[in-house]
């Protein structure tokens, strides 16, 4: 509720994303299925001790969210598809079972569209989607 409340245009396309990969959309509890959220807005506070999370993490101004889509590269790269044509920027994890989604404005330091994380840290940036999928053949 706190996600809706917070940013609705980020719910708004997250819900777009689940209805287009044909899966549940919801907040990961007890049980994590694709398409639920595993972040969303992060308080300074959480973002910085609790989720290791960058300081200028885009989860700070309510406009990114974690979904759970499952560890395997292959569907991470899928979910990573659809999502790029609903958000401004996408991150997969590699090893990790969530992707990362935002709507922050593609300038500056958020200039790059596509990303390849690990722990917490970029490991590749990408221009395009086509990049992205030839980067992430280093990590299968």
């Amino acid at each position: 509720e706190t996600i809706q409340n917070y940013h609705p245009g980020v719910w708004s396309q997250y819900l777009e994303l689940c209805r287009k990969m044909q899966a549940s959309p919801g907040v990961c509890q007890y049980r994590k299925t694709q398409c639920c959220v595993t972040s969303g807005y992060r308080h300074p506070q959480y973002n910085t001790e609790e989720a290791k999370g960058a300081k200028d993490s885009a989860h700070l101004y309510g406009l990114a969210l974690d979904i759970y889509v499952g560890s395997d590269l292959k569907e991470q790269m899928r979910w990573a598809k659809v999502a790029s044509s609903l958000f401004t920027r996408v991150a997969i994890y590699p090893g990790q079972t969530n992707i990362h989604v935002d709507m922050m404005p593609l300038k500056d330091k958020y200039a790059i569209p596509f990303m390849i994380n690990i722990g917490g840290t970029t490991k590749e940036r990408a221009y395009s989607f086509a990049e992205l999928e030839n980067k992430a053949t280093k990590y299968t």
